[in-house]
């Protein structure tokens, strides 16, 4: 593990042996002195601290293994994204298969950012890789929209610009700032369920399960 300072006030732990997660989940338990918050990121964590820190206040690396368990959450999702057709073409899947190979993966979230709530999933086969951004960011990307890019899948929870391929739709609320609802959280898995169109309308407005 590497430490740098990013100002006074942050540090940045990187060259992690462990996902960064778990050290989030470790220092949680016991915050240690000067330290106000963490936020961890797909290959990081920051760490913003007060005056006074010091370095030798962090565990040992050995402290960061098993830090601790994840709840799992059910998305329904309809495939009928506009980059649905692209994806299956890029990768050589058939429509069947593409569904299949998303639907039976374990989804992780790494981290949240981009907008209030957007979850970065890893989790995907290799494969997925293959799929970069799109080349022209559309402007407008309706709420609920899933969509993949460089090997992670991402859920929009308000409608946003974006570049992501976007291969399916959520009916499900995600997130709603106002209320403080964020549901998703780092570190749980999410499971993405196959629906037809009349579930989505059935459950349009619905509530991610906490």
């Amino acid at each position: 593990m590497r430490v740098q300072f990013l100002g006074e006030s942050m540090l940045v732990l990187d060259r992690l042996e462990h996902p960064p997660l778990d050290y989030v989940r470790v220092l949680e338990k016991a915050v240690p002195p000067g330290v106000l918050e963490f936020y961890p990121a797909l290959d990081s964590v920051g760490v913003s601290i007060a005056t006074g820190f010091v370095l030798e206040s962090l565990p040992e690396e050995r402290a960061w293994e098993g830090a601790g368990e994840s709840k799992t959450l059910d998305i329904p999702v309809l495939f009928d994204g506009p980059d649905f057709s692209a994806v299956c073409t890029r990768l050589r899947f058939d429509a069947e298969e593409l569904i299949h190979r998303i639907v039976d993966a374990r989804l992780g979230v790494q981290c949240l950012g981009f907008l209030p709530g957007f979850p970065y999933c890893r989790g995907l086969g290799p494969e997925f890789d293959a799929v970069g951004r799109l080349g022209t960011p559309r402007t407008r990307v309706e709420a609920g929209s899933v969509g993949i890019a460089e090997g992670m899948l991402g859920i929009y929870p308000a409608a946003s610009p974006g570049g992501w391929n976007l291969i399916g739709r959520t009916p499900l609320t995600i997130c709603d700032p106002e209320r403080e609802f964020f549901p998703i959280r780092p570190g749980d898995t999410l499971k993405l369920r196959s629906i037809e169109l009349t579930e989505f309308e059935s459950l349009t407005g619905s509530e991610v399960v906490r």
